[in-house]
């Protein structure tokens, strides 16, 4: 059965994660034939991200993990002047009615623009079909350091602004991409998961609700095999 990535209603183990790849691994280089949209409707080549450092991060309106650390970004993007940082729109993690799967490219570019208010960095819009974001992945909020000439130089499945921070500092931070517990995000505050599901509708809120036994649950097992690891 072929898997549906603008899929309407949250669920952990169907349209979620059926689509969740592998990261682009670090040493291979950016795509640059894939099309993307700037917030005036513009098309824009990946290979014109090629030339200066650059920071990627895949979110939507709808994913909490990215509303969590948008300051965290935001200081990082003042700190180091020399990388571009970049948003990547990629589809709803929690659709609802306000913030519903993207059916056309113009409805997603308006979701997209929703997204400017609040975060200064520079958004730009994959196709419908998620072509980049599948190719990156498929993660709602992965991240990528990319250097001057597109090579890859850091990547997580979920961004983690401390982890980031280590890198761009010029420390080695371990590359456990493989771990488990890389393929989780970190914890987040209730309010900010409550604020950011709320504004998406009532409709990602209970989705969510429905499948917070399977998220704690996996949780739960993750949880055992880190332990476990500990102690081999």
């Amino acid at each position: 059965m072929e898997t549906i990535y603008n899929y309407k209603n949250f669920d952990l183990n169907e349209g979620f994660k059926k689509n969740f790849g592998t990261l682009m691994k670090v040493g291979t280089f950016m795509p640059t034939h894939f099309t993307l949209q700037n917030l005036h409707g513009q098309s824009i080549a990946t290979g014109d991200l090629v030339g200066k450092k650059a920071i990627i991060e895949t979110a939507s309106m709808s994913c909490p993990n990215y509303f969590k650390n948008i300051e965290s970004m935001l200081e990082l993007e003042r700190q180091h002047p020399e990388y571009d940082f970049y948003v990547l729109y990629v589809r709803e993690e929690h659709p609802g009615e306000n913030f519903p799967s993207h059916q056309s490219l113009s409805q997603k570019a308006a979701c997209a623009k929703k997204m400017n208010s609040q975060d200064s960095r520079t958004i730009l819009i994959d196709d419908v079909a998620g072509t980049l974001h599948r190719y990156m992945g498929a993660y709602p909020n992965s991240l990528y350091v990319v250097d001057h000439k597109g090579k890859v130089v850091f990547a997580r499945y979920w961004n983690q602004p401390d982890e980031l921070e280590i890198h761009l500092s010029g420390l080695v931070v371990t590359d456990s991409n493989d771990a488990p517990s890389t393929t989780e995000p970190t914890p987040i505050q209730t309010t900010t998961l409550l604020k950011t599901l709320f504004r998406s509708g009532a409709q990602a809120t209970v989705n969510y609700v429905s499948s917070l036994p399977k998220i704690l649950k996996q949780k739960n097992e993750e949880k055992s095999v880190n332990c476990k690891a500990k102690h081999l």
